[in-house]
């Protein structure tokens, strides 16, 4: 999408320079809303990310304080489900 670059029109009539400008400024609204859309997904990438370290530290934990003699639980893969 070219969102940079806004609309022009040269000795246009008043309905076009209207329509130009309300143009320009609907284009600058939806940069502006992409804009915020990626800053939104890179901040949810990052806290997955920190999320994801936590769990995997807590049930290295958990792993490592059950009582001797237990067996290791089973872990499910990732997407499986019971049935």
């Amino acid at each position: 999408m070219e969102l940079d670059k806004p609309l022009d029109l040269e000795d246009s009539s008043d309905e076009l320079d209207d329509l130009a400008r309300s143009f320009n400024v609907m284009r600058d609204r939806l940069r502006a809303a992409l804009a915020e859309i990626n800053q939104f997904t890179q901040n949810l990438e990052t806290k997955v990310g920190e999320r994801t370290l936590q769990l995997k530290a807590a049930q290295r934990e958990a792993l490592a304080e059950r009582p001797a003699g237990l067996p290791r639980p089973a872990l499910r893969q990732r997407g499986s489900r019971d049935q």
